[in-house]
Order: C-alpha cells, then sequence, then structure tokens
C-alpha cells in the first residue's frame, strides 16, 4: 500500500520531489540500503543458527545497527517531504 500511495503522490508532483526537496533524494539512497540489510539477515544461515543465550557476531550487530539508522532515516525522510 505504501509503495502504490507513494508512487502516486510521486506521479502527481514529480518536479517538486526531483528537484526542489531535500529530504527526497537521501531517502531514496536509504531504502536500498535498509533492503541489504534486511537481506543479509534473511540468507545468512549463521545468524539463524545462533541459540538463546549465545552472542551474535560483531558483523551481524553492525549491520543490525545500520539497519536501524537507515530506516529510521527513511522514516524521518518520509514524514518530512510534504513540509520541506
Amino acid at each position: 500500500m505504501n509503495v502504490f500511495t507513494g508512487m502516486l503522490m510521486m506521479l502527481a508532483d514529480t518536479y517538486r520531489y526531483v528537484v526542489n526537496d531535500y529530504t527526497f533524494a537521501p531517502k531514496i539512497v536509504l531504502i536500498p540500503i535498509g533492503v541489504t540489510a534486511v537481506l543479509y539477515f534473511s540468507v545468512s544461515d549463521r545468524i539463524w543458527n545462533i541459540k538463546a543465550g549465545e552472542d551474535a557476531p560483531i558483523g551481524a550487530k553492525w549491520v543490525a545497527a545500520v539497519m536501524l539508522l537507515a530506516w529510521t532515516g527513511v522514516i524521518i525522510c518520509g514524514r518530512l517531504l510534504p513540509y520541506l
């Protein structure tokens, strides 16, 4: 639903979002970063084999931090789109 309504909003006023908006470009850059991090956790067998109480690999912790920052940035930029 978000993809569909976002495309409708983009089609309604393309020039405003592509040329004059300071939050659109960072949002579009952060989305693939967040998707890549989600795919990392989905595909990695090593992460899925961690038992309760075991410590996660340091790489997985870094990817989780990047993922949280990326999706937080996407949400913030998306919320600021109508106002800036």
